[in-house]
């Protein structure tokens, strides 16, 4: 008898899901980005409550017109953090 691995065998951390699976919602691997003004970080895991910015909010849907909410840079300020 063959043995099958499920997801619940399965240990998913960090990984996309680029549409190819239409009506599943894996998670998706969130990012960093620090001001080069400040060093403050944007993490989409928390997003910027301040701002009313929610938790996942990933980086391309963070309106143009946000700033730092430390130094108020603009968002183009801020780096990718690998």
């Amino acid at each position: 008898m063959e043995s099958r691995e499920t997801t619940e065998d399965m240990q998913i951390t960090d990984f996309e899901n680029e549409g190819n699976v239409p009506g599943v919602n894996l998670p998706i691997a969130l990012h960093q980005y620090q001001c080069t003004e400040c060093a403050y970080v944007y993490d989409e895991m928390h997003g910027d409550p301040s701002a009313q910015i929610v938790a996942g909010t990933v980086w391309d849907d963070v309106p143009a017109d946000w700033v730092c909410p430390v130094c108020d840079a603009p968002k183009n300020k801020f780096d990718f953090l690998e």
